[in-house]
């Protein structure tokens, strides 16, 4: 919600990442504005990719779905209806302003463009164009019109510009607090010591039984992945075991690109994704890397073929049931809130989730270090008492490497 006393906003015009990537942005917004406006380009693009066998295509029908039923019983959506609290309208306003050779997306953006400047010039009142489209928002700024990727999220922003910056300072203050409390041994996992205050509170939630879900962010090479491992393989394979496998993930971009459109086997299409797992897997378990790749990964095979670990596309994640399971998702920050909420809700009883990300390396084109699934879930986690954050800004894999993450 925006801050109490906040007037509310006129108008809020729909790009279709936003709805794609949250397919509940209608309702979140109604409180905010008095009408919201979905353009006819926006229609014409979800009809295009709801035969899509992906993510992309379940949301662009579920999205449609509701358009249709609320079309059904208020024909006048042209006109505008009652939803949540706001008015909801179906727009042609500069629909045929750009019918030229351009390339189909740049019609779309032409066509949302003159939509935004169609309204501002009939009612001289600044509307708000939502989309995720970093080029898109400047071409929008540039006729001075007002563009952002998320209401919601930019208005619990911090005034300072800084505002990772204060995120991160508030977050390492409680950290702070948490070790005087907790306390955490330096006691290893599978051999692994940890080498500062931030990596023994990482270790003590991912070995402690009553935090279901652990999230650990930071930059490159604080042990973010090895740490998550290590305490992985120790608690299947050590002392309690306490889960009956590992499973481990990285969030492949795109993640809804069937992964059957590269050549070779299931593990031949994985390999190029999941060899920083392999490495820390070597590493692990006491191999120096070789260059044989049937030599660098032959105890990591081994382990996959006993099935205590198995490493499996995320792709392929819904509608699968995990139970009792050491789960590690890399690279989280490149999920969408509703994928990570596709993961989340795979697991069963018993099982630990492990989000691992850095949310300075977004390689997705409309997501951003303020507005990914990672980022969501810690917000929204907060307070859980099964869920766990930890920020890792200490790098221990090199001094070039800690070099370079902060000077690059």
């Amino acid at each position: 919600m925006l801050p109490q006393g906040e007037p509310t906003l006129k108008r809020l015009i729909f790009d279709t990442n936003v709805l794609l990537d949250d397919p509940i942005a209608l309702r979140r917004h109604a409180p905010l504005a008095q009408e919201l406006i979905i353009p006819l380009c926006v229609l014409e693009e979800l009809d295009a990719l709801k035969l899509e066998q992906s993510e992309r295509g379940q949301r662009a029908r579920a999205i449609t779905h509701e358009l249709d039923t609320l079309s059904a019983t208020h024909p006048e959506l042209s006109k505008g209806i009652s939803f949540e609290g706001a008015v909801l309208k179906v727009s042609d306003l500069g629909h045929k302003a750009q019918e030229g050779q351009e390339p189909q997306e740049s019609r779309h953006d032409l066509k949302l463009l003159a939509c935004l400047k169609a309204y501002h010039q009939l009612t001289f009142e600044q509307s708000t164009l939502l989309t995720r489209d970093v080029n898109l928002r400047v071409r929008a700024r540039f006729y001075g019109l007002n563009a952002t990727p998320d209401l919601l999220a930019r208005s619990s922003e911090p005034s300072s510009h800084d505002h990772s910056t204060l995120d991160e300072q508030g977050e390492l203050s409680d950290q702070r607090a948490r070790l005087e409390h907790l306390t955490p041994s330096d006691e290893p996992a599978w051999g692994l010591r940890p080498l500062n205050n931030e990596q023994r509170l990482a270790l003590h939630y991912l070995r402690d039984p009553s935090v279901s879900l652990v999230c650990l962010t930071g930059k490159a090479g604080t042990g973010k992945t090895l740490i998550a491992l290590a305490a992985g393989l120790a608690q299947c394979l050590e002392g309690e075991r306490r889960y009956e496998r590992l499973l481990v993930s990285r969030a492949i971009f795109p993640l809804g690109r069937d992964i059957g459109y590269l050549p070779g086997t299931l593990e031949e299409k994985m390999s190029p994704w999941v060899q920083p797992i392999y490495d820390n897997l070597d590493f692990l378990l006491g191999q120096r890397p070789q260059r044989q790749p049937h030599r660098g990964r032959a105890r990591a095979d081994e382990l996959l073929d006993m099935g205590v670990v198995e490493v499996t596309p995320i792709t392929y994640i819904r509608g699968r049931s995990i139970p009792g399971q050491y789960m590690i998702i890399d690279e989280a920050q490149n999920l969408t809130q509703h994928e990570v909420k596709t993961i989340l809700t795979r697991a069963g009883q018993g099982t630990k989730l492990v989000l691992i990300g850095d949310t300075a390396q977004i390689d997705h084109p409309y997501l951003s270090a303020e507005h990914n699934g990672l980022k969501h879930v810690i917000e929204r986690f907060k307070g859980q008492s099964c869920a766990a954050h930890v920020l890792l800004t200490q790098g221990e894999r090199s001094p070039l490497a800690a070099l370079a993450a902060d000077l690059l």
